[in-house]
This record gives C-alpha cells, sequence and structure tokens, in this order.
C-alpha cells in the first residue's frame, strides 16, 4: 500500500530536522579563531576544536588581539606582574608590558588604538581602564551609574564592537547580563545572559554576533547572541555549549572595517575618473 501525503511529508520533515540537526552539531563554536586566556595558557578555539595553544604567565588574564596578542597581567603582586606579546601562532616577540596599576583585571578588549580590560577591586569599584596600545598610560573611563544596585561591581566582561564603535559589557553573579554602552558609557540596550559568572565577551565582527564565557566552577558554558538591541531577539542565545574550563578573557583578531569616503573625496575621485575618460576619448578620435 502506497503511503499517504501525510506520511511522506512527515518522513521529509524528520529528514529536513536531522540534517539542520547535523547542520547545527558542525557549526557549533565559533567559526573564526577564538582567543581564550586561562591566565596560564592562552587555547585557540574554532568550531568544536582547540587548534592551537601556548603557555603564558602566571596571570596574564586580559587579551587585545590585533595584529598580535598582547596580555595584561591581573596585577596578583605575589605573581608575575608582566603581560607579554605575541604573534597570532603564540611566537613571543620580546616585548613585555609591567602591571604596576595594582590588581585585579579580568577580560581585556582593543579598538586598535587603545586596549581596554576591566578591573575588579571592592564592590561597586569596578572600573573600565584604558591603555595605550602597549598598556601604558592607564585612563578610568566615564561609565553612568546606571546599572542598578551591586550591578556595575559584577562587570567582569568587556568587549569593542567594530560596527559602530560602541563596547559590550557583562557580569553578574549566579545570573548574567549583557549592556551595551557607548564610548561616553552611555546605556544602549541591556538583556539576561543565563546563570553563572565571570563573564567574558568577544564581539565576532565577521556576522555581528558576541559570544559570552560563563566561568563558573564545573559548568563553564559558551553562548552565541545576536549583538542585536532588540530585546526579544538577543535574550536568548544561538547556540551554547560547555566551555573548556576557568577563562578570564576572550577575544577576536580585530577587524578593521574599511573608512567611508567623504563625500568631497568622492567628488574629487568622480572628477578624476571624468578626466582619464575624456583625455582617452580624445586620443581615440584622433587615432579614428
Amino acid at each position: 500500500m502506497r503511503p499517504s501525503v501525510v506520511q511522506c511529508i512527515s518522513k521529509v520533515s524528520a529528514v529536513v530536522i536531522v540534517v539542520f540537526s547535523l547542520v547545527d552539531i558542525v557549526q557549533a563554536g565559533p567559526a573564526r579563531p577564538l582567543y581564550l586566556s586561562t591566565g596560564s595558557q592562552i587555547q585557540v578555539l574554532q568550531f568544536n576544536s582547540i587548534i592551537d595553544s601556548w603557555t603564558t604567565g602566571e596571570q596574564e588574564f586580559s587579551i587585545a588581539v590585533d595584529m598580535t596578542v598582547r596580555t595584561w597581567s591581573q596585577g596578583n603582586q605575589f605573581l608575575s606582574l608582566l603581560g607579554k606579546e605575541y604573534l597570532l601562532d603564540g611566537t613571543p616577540t620580546g616585548a613585555t608590558y609591567a602591571n604596576d596599576v595594582g590588581c585585579c583585571f579580568r577580560d581585556g578588549t582593543t579598538d586598535g588604538q587603545f586596549n581596554y580590560a576591566i578591573r575588579q577591586v571592592a564592590a561597586a569599584a569596578n572600573s573600565i581602564y584604558r591603555f595605550n596600545l602597549d598598556w601604558t598610560n592607564p585612563q578610568v573611563m566615564p561609565v553612568n551609574p546606571i546599572y542598578g544596585p551591586g550591578l556595575l561591581s559584577g562587570v567582569t566582561g568587556i568587549t569593542y564592537d567594530s560596527s559602530d564603535d560602541t563596547f559590550w559589557l557583562a557580569g553578574g553573579n549566579d545570573f548574567l547580563f549583557v549592556e551595551h554602552i557607548t564610548r561616553a558609557g552611555n546605556l544602549i540596550s541591556s538583556f539576561g545572559g543565563g546563570t553563572g559568572s565571570m563573564a567574558s565577551l568577544a564581539y565576532d565582527a565577521a556576522d555581528d554576533t558576541l559570544w559570552l564565557y560563563s566561568a563558573r566552577p564545573g559548568l563553564s558554558t559558551l553562548s552565541h547572541y545576536a549583538a542585536s538591541d532588540d530585546m526579544t531577539h538577543a535574550n536568548f542565545p544561538i547556540t551554547s555549549e560547555p566551555g573548556i574550563g576557568f577563562v578570564t578573557g576572550i577575544e577576536f583578531q580585530l577587524q578593521h572595517l574599511a573608512p567611508v569616503p567623504e563625500p568631497a573625496t568622492v567628488v574629487l575621485l568622480a572628477a578624476g575618473l571624468a578626466i582619464v575618460l575624456s583625455v582617452s576619448a580624445r586620443k581615440r578620435n584622433r587615432r579614428s
């Protein structure tokens, strides 16, 4: 007896579901290399695999990834106070950066002009520090007290959003939050990031998404969110999977967006092109 149309549709639907499930498995994890710092090691995660790793100092917590990887020490005076620079394959360049600011720095990021790191000290005393690219000239960035009692003090994660020159922050204890702020420190939007603690953040310009790492002992997770100010969309992770353990900082390599030409520049280019075409046309007419 031939199967009914409904049965055929059901079988096709089941196959489609299986195929999409396999696609999800294959695509789990970041498509671009994601650099994770444990304080004594940097691991590079792509899809579901650690594709590279190397040993660092005792507390190289904050990382900034651009043409190279530059780390910043947590600042515990009883451990190493040196951050270092590495090529993207982990080869040390020999450059070191001494933390003379103090304890206790967590996640870091860079915008290509400055490095940034979260300093977690006493309750209600967390700060976002801006540094030169060589981690000199520390400056505390302004952040308006708009997060409610105790929330700002729980911030441990930061990443730079190159799509609109803003920052994303993450933090909380037991229940995580993610916040989008302007460079001036004003709140744009926020959403809940599930359960966890010791959050760190990375922005992927390739697909305009956020990766949120929660380093809670035994329950570390890496969750993938749309970098959207539409909270009904961003409040639910695209994917969520087990983490690799205790991680204090995560970052993708900074992607530099091509600058948009100024109107005057566009006019000059158009005029130049018109002149070139006109000269070429005259030469062709003379030959004919």
